[in-house]
């Protein structure tokens, strides 16, 4: 699935949770640590033409 966003996302990371549809009930811990990891990282602005 990354391949399809790279074009709009170049700098496009992420990995799959193991869970249904309801994540943060299926695998709360897994999901809090992508989060924190997620909004954690410095993000780099891309110019817009």
């Amino acid at each position: 699935m990354n391949v399809v966003w790279r074009t709009w996302a170049p700098d496009l990371t992420g990995h799959a949770i193991k869970a249904g549809h309801h994540m943060a009930e299926e695998a709360p811990q897994e999901l809090i640590r992508a989060l924190i990891d997620f909004f954690s990282r410095p993000r780099t602005r891309i110019a817009r033409e």
